[in-house]
């Protein structure tokens, strides 16, 4: 009986064994299971600075947000998590008002925090859902995969809330400086850098603050940079001390920018007149931020002699400055090149010279350089119609970018410089506008106001100007595609600029 009784209990213990074994096998295999499921659907939680436009012919605009995208999906490659994201943030942070959407990850100095929205999005996307996309993203259909995406997006959770920002009435605009002026020793912005020439250059950055628009509020808690006038230039005030860089620091942060949204590009300016340094960072914001140029602005400062009696100076230092542009558009040149990203070339009245002097220089030195340009302007150019044809126009209108000309016969100051020196400006429009192949000229007269006001800053200026300068930068239309030009009767030809 003791052996009955202890072989029954052992055969109790034996079951007993079995089915702790069982459960521990079944709870091994639940483990396993769970483990697998979780490696085919995981949360990702992602940071995102994100850069909205629209390319409507009526109402063009771009739009930047911080969003956080969350998403329980299966595991995604980089390009399709890039696509999905663009997608889910066209559709639920700007619904019918972006076609196009570009994303980088989350910085701060880059995105914003005056100015981005902060936006949260919450979505899951089954593997059904992605076996669909997948298809679209390895062809590169965005319209097919903003589709696709679309159906999940009515079933995402988001939110959008204003970034809180100190005055709720300024934002802050970076630009980035190269200058052949003497440096003073001193980072005050009035009096950094002085009127006299220096063989090296150097560079830096400076902050511009914006005081908002009127015609922005209605659009300002999406950030929205909706292009419906231009902003008045006193609306633009430059922090006291500017930031001194390094060549290596200088390139590494103006590529850094120039590489992000889709490769904007680098647009640089280079300023005329009798114009102090800190208002050469004024009108390089203005035009950054009513372009709204997802990449960094440039300046180059030449040594203007700011007043108006420095009229010789200035002429003397313009002819003088075309090599030090010229090695300035290099290091640009250089850092883009890689990456495919373009340059973009304003030049305003006796800038234009400078800006000719190093777009000559290139020609004959860096061809690839010049290349890499993509749109040339020459707004108000004080530069003699004879010279240009006679010794510049043969030497750049065919290195490969677009050249647009911006005339207008109500420009004093132009007209002032041809009473002095003899001579048509290039920059006279009415019946003196300069035509030439490889070049569109366009008469800016119907928009630049009364003979007797100077007139000479309209392209800043003038809504009509900016606006046509904004479908000629960010969406790269030929003169016929844009709104606000009809072409001129007659034999001169030419583009006329209406209000």
């Amino acid at each position: 009986m003791r052996f009955k009784r202890s072989r029954a209990r052992s055969n109790a213990g034996t079951g007993l064994w079995w089915s702790r074994q069982l459960v521990f096998v079944v709870l091994l295999a639940s483990t396993f299971a769970a483990i697998a499921d979780d490696g085919e659907s995981s949360f990702h939680e992602l940071e995102y600075c994100a850069y909205g436009e629209s390319t409507s012919a009526t109402m063009p605009f771009s739009a930047i947000a911080h969003v956080t995208l969350r998403l329980q999906a299966p595991a995604l490659s980089e390009s399709l998590l890039r696509a999905i994201a663009q997608s889910l943030i066209r559709a639920r942070v700007w619904p019918n008002s972006v076609d196009r959407v570009s994303v980088e990850p989350y910085d701060a100095e880059v995105c914003g925090t005056d100015l981005a929205p902060a936006a949260s999005i919450t979505a899951d996307i089954s593997k059904e859902a992605l076996a669909a996309i997948e298809p679209e993203v390895v062809r590169g259909d965005g319209d097919s995969i903003f589709a696709r995406v679309s159906e999940l997006a009515k079933l995402a959770k988001s939110t959008l809330t204003a970034s809180p920002s100190p005055s709720h009435d300024a934002v802050t605009v970076r630009v980035f400086y190269a200058t052949n002026r003497k440096a003073s020793g001193t980072r005050d912005v009035a009096t950094a850098y002085t009127a006299d020439h220096d063989s090296r250059l150097s560079y830096g950055a400076v902050e511009v603050a914006v005081e908002a628009d009127p015609r922005m509020s209605t659009h300002r808690g999406l950030s929205i940079v909706r292009f419906s006038g231009a902003t008045d230039l006193s609306n633009f005030s430059v922090n006291a001390l500017l930031t001194p860089m390094s060549l290596q620091d200088w390139k590494r942060e103006v590529q850094q920018r120039a590489m992000q949204f889709g490769t904007p590009g680098v647009l640089v300016f280079v300023h005329g007149y009798n114009v102090p340094f800190a208002n050469a960072a004024r009108r390089a914001a203005q035009l950054s931020y009513d372009l709204g140029f997802a990449g960094p602005t440039v300046f180059f400062a030449w040594p203007s002699d700011a007043t108006p009696n420095g009229y010789a100076h200035d002429w003397r230092e313009a002819e003088l400055s075309g090599t030090d542009v010229g090695a300035a558009l290099t290091q640009i040149g250089d850092m883009v090149s890689q990456g495919r990203a373009p340059i973009y070339l304003i030049a305003h009245s006796l800038g234009n010279r400078v800006a000719m002097g190093g777009l000559q220089g290139l020609a004959a030195q860096r061809p690839d350089t010049a290349h890499e340009i993509k749109e040339v302007v020459f707004a108000a150019p004080d530069v003699d119609q004879e010279l240009f044809r006679i010794r510049i126009s043969s030497d750049i209108l065919d290195l490969g970018p677009r050249y647009t000309l911006y005339a207008s016969d109500h420009d004093l100051a132009l007209l002032t410089s041809e009473w002095l020196q003899g001579g048509k400006r290039l920059g006279r429009g009415g019946s003196a506008l300069y035509l030439a192949t490889g070049l569109d000229s366009i008469d800016a007269t119907a928009v630049t106001g009364q003979l007797f006001s100077l007139n000479h800053s309209y392209f800043g200026d003038s809504s009509s100007v900016l606006s046509d300068l904004f479908y000629l930068i960010r969406y790269g239309n030929g003169p016929a595609q844009r709104p606000h030009l009809k072409r001129i009767e007659g034999d001169r030809g030419g583009w006329a600029l209406i209000p």
